[in-house]
């Protein structure tokens, strides 16, 4: 199958996180299975027009809103791929069945209506609502699949019918993510992403409450987005900036070291479809403490993976991490014990079926 796959960023773009992995992983999956790959996606400084990685082509066609219109402009003039993935990772669609036959399926990751506020400015904030509660007319001919059951419950809440969405689980490169020398003092990594709905300061606030309680923890967060100035000024406010460690974006190796070096994960999001950090966190013996909303509860096997709490109960995540640090080297095993056996070679093969019944 000749496949283009359209995506708001790749996972080149300085800002990509759990989306863009996931366009990654399955669509160099796709090509290992002898598929040609194309992935269209938004430019970024210093990033190459064209450019092959991992075997998928990808084509970088402008910045903003820009792809968004180049794209339908490009299926209009003529398709000559065998299906098209629409990437519905950063809310708006790209409406691809209105200007072309070539079927297609949409990929959901979770229902942006819960997450928008503050991310943008509330025009941008109304017209993507809106966008959403449209999935099922725009795509109403083509498949959904997306990857939880709490997403797959959003999109039966947006009206689209149970018989056309698929539910794809997510893999873990277990090469990158696996059981390594713990830190010597207890340490503490956020690799949630940088963004308001994200609530990366809740973080910090959990380092300040563990200093004051005597532990000699350090925050390490990996990443690079909007709110990492809030985070640094927090940290200043709060007077623990020489316990926090800012290292931003890292490469895969680099960042499978430092996660499996952790003590513990901290994930405080308002909503994910998945959450893909905590099931890397639990394959490397790590184990999470999160809120639990949306997806939580399927990404952390709570009391086994880690441990959840009441949505933004900054006390009780805390009292969750020193249950944690008490006991570090017995939550691994258990943590490694009860890691999913998810990779990514079963995602691609589940996601090559789907794209081949829209063929046929």
């Amino acid at each position: 199958m000749k496949i283009l796959w359209a995506c708001h960023r790749d996972a080149s773009n300085p800002l990509g996180g759990g989306v863009e992995r996931v366009v990654r992983e399955l669509g160099s999956g796709l090509v290992e299975r002898g598929h040609e790959v194309t992935v269209i996606s938004g430019a970024f400084r210093g990033g190459k027009t064209r450019e092959v990685v991992a075997g998928v082509r990808i084509l970088r066609v402008g910045r903003f809103g820009l792809p968004h219109v180049i794209v339908p402009a490009r299926l209009a003039l003529g398709s000559t791929f065998d299906v098209i993935v629409d990437d519905l990772g950063h809310a708006a669609p790209w409406l691809s069945p209105w200007f072309t036959r070539t079927p297609g399926v949409a990929f959901f990751y979770h229902l942006h209506a819960r997450t928008l506020g503050g991310q943008v400015n509330p025009v941008a904030e109304a017209l993507l609502r809106t966008f959403e509660r449209f999935y099922p007319s725009i795509y109403s001919s083509w498949k959904f699949v997306t990857i939880s059951r709490s997403s797959v419950a959003d999109l039966k809440g947006l009206g689209v019918p149970s018989d056309r969405v698929t539910l794809l689980p997510l893999g873990v490169d277990r090469r990158i993510f696996h059981p390594r020398q713990k830190a010597a003092e207890p340490q503490i990594i956020y690799f949630g992403g940088l963004r308001d709905y994200k609530r990366p300061e809740h973080a910090v606030l959990v380092l300040k409450l563990l200093v004051a309680r005597g532990w000699p923890v350090k925050l390490v967060v990996v990443g690079t987005g909007p709110s990492l100035p809030k985070v640094r000024a927090y940290a200043q406010a709060l007077h623990v900036a020489d316990r926090l460690e800012l290292v931003g974006r890292l490469e895969d190796e680099e960042l499978g070291r430092l996660v499996g070096s952790s003590w513990l994960n901290l994930h405080c999001s308002v909503s994910e479809g998945l959450c893909l950090s905590a099931l890397e966190a639990a394959a490397a013996g790590v184990p999470t403490v999160a809120y639990l909303n949306s997806s939580m509860a399927e990404s952390v096997q709570n009391d086994r993976t880690g441990l959840l709490v009441e949505d933004g109960a900054v006390a009780k995540a805390v009292a969750a991490c020193e249950q944690i640090l008490t006991e570090p080297e017995g939550w691994s095993r258990k943590c490694s014990a009860n890691s999913q056996t998810r990779d990514w070679g079963s995602a691609a093969d589940a996601f090559e079926l789907v794209l081949k019944s829209c063929c046929a």
